[in-house]
């Protein structure tokens, strides 16, 4: 259900062009912010599997050369199972990038139109 226009105030007097940029300016910024967080996020947690995988197959670490080897305590790690698929990684996609598309997207069709146009109709 859509807003009736006479009761919609736009902030700063905007016109709807000026509105509708601006909400996609905002969008985009959330949808980038929520993407990379979450993508971050995923990909810390696989290397702390792997992290916690090799601890646990070889507890002895040498912090470096020459240095007295530092036993992990021999608790063990649960492995969850999880593995890294990078199909969990979210794809980046921005309203900027769709509108993008959709735009050339009818220039192409103008373009065929154009080219080959469409034979009058019998009927």
């Amino acid at each position: 259900m859509a807003a009736n226009p006479c009761y919609v105030a736009y902030h700063n007097f905007w016109t709807i062009e000026q509105a509708r940029a601006e909400a996609i300016a905002k969008f985009d910024l959330h949808e980038i912010k929520r993407v990379t967080e979450h993508n971050r996020n995923l990909v810390i947690y696989w290397a702390r599997k792997r992290l916690a995988r090799g601890i646990s197959e070889s507890p002895n670490l040498y912090i470096a050369a020459g240095a007295e080897p530092y036993t992990v305590p021999a608790a063990p790690v649960q492995d969850d199972g999880i593995e890294e698929n990078r199909n969990e990684l979210v794809p980046l996609r921005t309203c900027r990038d769709i509108l993008f598309m959709h735009r050339m997207t009818v220039e192409c069709m103008m373009k065929i139109k154009n080219e080959y146009p469409m034979p009058a109709s019998p009927f």
